[in-house]
């Protein structure tokens, strides 16, 4: 056997000891059709369904995800059964869809969420329904709803809905008819004690946050 044979014969072998480490975060079992679906720390699982122009939630999502990104796709409502079996979820993204439409359960078996991206849709402040995050109100610390809400006459925020989040650190949301928003709540005391640094995106958002 030659010296060339012999190099190789360890690459090919260095190769395979590659595959067998890297190979299995990438979990493939369960994961939909058109998703990534990564193992990223222990006990910590990414599902990646972003720009993949679906129009509803692809059936068969982990029950063990943590961390779900649906953004940059066409879906336009959630119901009570879309997350239903994510009870481990934590990070949602669901920016940059056509939502319209939530129904109040849709969060409801999602209590271990703490980061909820919701930007970019077609919300209103009818879409916000009250009571809709009442099942996050001790674990949501972030909660990004700018790029929806409209400077119509008759556009006013989702005041109801918000004041369940006592545990909210940080809240990115549009500025309404040239009006930051924190002048225009008037039930939400306890929750802006929590919001303890304010600070101003540009000004199409306001964003209070640590």
């Amino acid at each position: 056997m030659n010296i060339h044979s012999v190099f190789d014969i360890n690459n090919y072998m260095y190769v395979q000891f590659i595959l067998i480490v890297v190979l299995p975060n990438v979990i493939s079992g369960q994961c939909p059709a058109k998703c990534t679906c990564l193992k990223i720390a222990k006990a910590e699982y990414f599902v990646d369904c972003s720009n993949r122009n679906f129009k509803e939630i692809p059936a068969n999502i982990p029950v063990y995800t943590t961390n779900f990104d649906i953004s940059g796709n066409r879906i336009k409502n959630f119901t009570n059964s879309t997350f239903h079996t994510l009870g481990k979820m934590k990070i949602l993204d669901a920016s940059r869809n056509l939502l319209e439409y939530m129904e109040k359960g849709t969060f409801k078996e999602t209590k271990k969420l703490k980061t909820l991206n919701l930007s970019g849709n077609k919300l209103r402040k009818d879409s916000f329904v009250k009571g809709l995050f009442e099942p996050l109100k001790h674990s949501l610390r972030e909660l990004d709803i700018s790029h929806n809400l409209k400077n119509t006459e008759n556009d006013i925020y989702p005041e109801e809905c918000l004041q369940d989040l006592a545990n909210l650190k940080i809240l990115k949301m549009d500025c309404l008819n040239g009006k930051c928003y924190l002048l225009q709540f008037n039930s939400l005391s306890q929750m802006f004690k929590n919001l303890s640094k304010r600070k101003f995106m540009p000004k199409w958002s306001g964003v209070y946050g640590e």
